[in-house]
């Protein structure tokens, strides 16, 4: 697998070029499992470094063992404990070379290199999630679930910026382009922009519940616990939207709302929005959103009853139909619209051993050249 971030949607895609600028497409978003479920390896605060690395925290359950690590997931799908000795590892962010750290069940603030050494900067009772402060050196913010604060940190001194008020369970910090914060209430499910002074505007409500929040290209996109979906809002114009989750508590890839999150809990974003993140509290594990142009995964085609399976898939994929005999080329594309495969040969089944992890779109092609049907199919590691 080359890499796992290399899902952004250039045109033309297929079978000629699509008009328009990319902002002004109209989206779908495929969701692929990235880690199986149950293998307690990422459930809370994740980020990415410039290399494609992810990096999440493992917070452990709430009435038993403790979560002690920070897991980071490398572009190739390889696995590793980057550093330990935590107590429920909550709220992470990355910046330049340093990952940053709520230890919540310490009340400590830490940075972790990219090698995992670990220094404590702060002791912030009850921190949930900390981040730098853009263009501010030695700068960082920091919130408190429990008390429902806001705190600045500079050089290790710790100042409170925000006592109660609209902020309640806060977990989820973004900043926009623009260097404006944003806090994500878990207890009433309001997002929050934070005015200075410790006043703060209400930007929307997506009801209670919700996880972490990450901007990416002009919007802020959150987790919802309750509902079980991830939500895009728009900073333009404060429109939301529903990108993926059926609000159905089971871990299911599909495109938009037909795709399922257990507790979807911890995201972060390419800075284009086209590839997202998404940790499962309660699943244990990692899921992956690409961003695909409606149009192409809506395009109409002459068969919609042709079975592809396993979904997702791992190794190896087969197709089954009556017509099969119709087809003379199965084209696929990735994310990219790079195109994966071309045959004529499919009786035997594809291996797909070479391809990464993400959505792929299955084009079969008539002997007239017509298209006999269009799928998506997700590929997980």
């Amino acid at each position: 697998m080359k890499s796992i971030l290399r899902s952004l949607l250039l045109l033309p895609f297929l079978l000629g070029t699509l008009t328009g600028s990319l902002a002004a497409q109209n989206y779908v978003y495929g969701v692929t499992t990235l880690v199986a479920p149950n293998t307690h390896f990422v459930d809370d605060g994740i980020c990415l470094d410039e290399a494609g690395n992810l990096y999440g925290s493992y917070w452990g359950v709430w009435q038993g063992a403790v979560g002690t690590h920070v897991g980071r997931l490398r572009p190739d799908g390889a696995r590793d404990t980057l550093a330990t000795g935590f107590n429920h590892p909550n709220g992470l962010n990355y910046h330049d070379g340093t990952l940053y750290l709520a230890n919540s069940g310490q009340s400590q603030v830490i940075a972790i290199d990219t090698g995992g050494t670990q220094q404590v900067l702060a002791s912030v009772p009850g921190v949930s999630n900390v981040m730098p402060v853009p263009g501010q050196e030695d700068s960082l913010v920091a919130v408190a679930w429990q008390s429902s604060r806001l705190f600045g940190i500079r050089n290790g001194q710790v100042t409170t910026l925000s006592t109660g008020g609209p902020v309640s369970g806060p977990a989820g910090m973004a900043y926009d382009d623009n260097g404006e914060l944003y806090v994500g209430n878990f207890n009433n499910g309001r997002i929050l922009h934070y005015a200075g002074n410790g006043q703060f505007d209400v930007l929307t409500d997506i009801g209670g519940g919700i996880g972490f929040i990450t901007y990416s290209d002009g919007a802020i996109l959150a987790t919802n616990h309750t509902d079980k979906r991830v939500y895009r809002i728009n900073l333009s114009d404060t429109s939301v939207q529903v990108i993926a989750g059926s609000g159905q508590a089971v871990i299911a890839d599909g495109i938009g709302t037909n795709a399922s999150f257990s507790s979807p809990n911890g995201i972060v974003a390419t800075s284009t929005g086209d590839t997202i993140y998404v940790s499962e509290f309660m699943g244990k594990s990692v899921r992956m959103i690409v961003r695909i142009p409606a149009t192409l995964s809506t395009s109409p085609s002459l068969y919609s009853d042709i079975k592809v399976y396993p979904v997702p898939v791992q190794h190896q994929l087969r197709l089954e139909a009556p017509w099969l005999d119709e087809m003379k080329t199965l084209r696929v594309f990735d994310g990219t619209g790079k195109l994966v495969s071309e045959t004529t040969e499919w009786e035997a089944g594809i291996d797909t051993t070479k391809w990464g992890a993400g959505m792929y779109l299955l084009v079969g092609e008539g002997r007239n050249g017509e298209i006999l049907f269009r799928k998506m199919v997700p590929r997980t590691l």
